[in-house]
């Protein structure tokens, strides 16, 4: 699909064990404000145009040794002008307990609101059409699913783990 960050070729659900590869770069303690760690410069497909699944992947797993719940939302958009493709953002819970979205082209992450993926990704890309294709949470934030959440108050990512998986859907019309 032209226009689409992470290249011509479909992902597949296979990808998934991408989530549990190591960067080279020292990983991140327990602590570390996510923050802080999303503005890396050494995360994999930082910068790059169609770097933004393997940076995904990349920092979602990061996050796992911070214990920090994150998502990857893998979403379609399209402008008036027509021009589009399919895009993949980090949607993760920073230690004040905000919600950020970040990609691989952005320098500082995005305050996002809502309980949703379909939420995050209007607010992320706010002058596109967007459809949700996937949200994919991290372990840590499927761990807190499985085993309650710390914070009761915060249940933000419970309705992302039952989001859409069908990466194979038709570009938007």
């Amino acid at each position: 699909m032209p226009g689409t960050c992470y290249g011509d070729r479909p992902v597949r659900l296979a990808l998934l064990p991408l989530l549990f590869c190591l960067s080279t770069a020292p990983l991140p303690a327990i602590g570390d404000d996510p923050w802080v760690i999303a503005q890396k410069f050494d995360i994999q497909g930082k910068g790059e145009p169609q770097g933004c699944l393997p940076f995904a992947f990349d920092l979602s797993s990061r996050f796992i040794f911070t214990k920090t719940e994150a998502n990857i939302v893998i979403f379609d958009w399209k402008l008036s002008s027509g021009k589009g493709g399919r895009h993949a953002i980090v949607v993760f819970r920073d230690n004040q307990d905000r919600i950020w979205a970040m990609d691989n082209l952005r320098s500082k992450p995005l305050w996002v609101q809502g309980a949703k993926p379909e939420q995050w990704i209007s607010e992320f890309m706010p002058r596109a059409r967007t459809r949700l294709v996937s949200s994919i949470p991290n372990a840590y934030a499927r761990d807190v699913l499985a085993h309650g959440n710390p914070n009761p108050d915060s249940s933000v990512f419970q309705d992302a783990a039952h989001a859409p998986r069908d990466l194979d859907l038709p570009p938007l019309p």
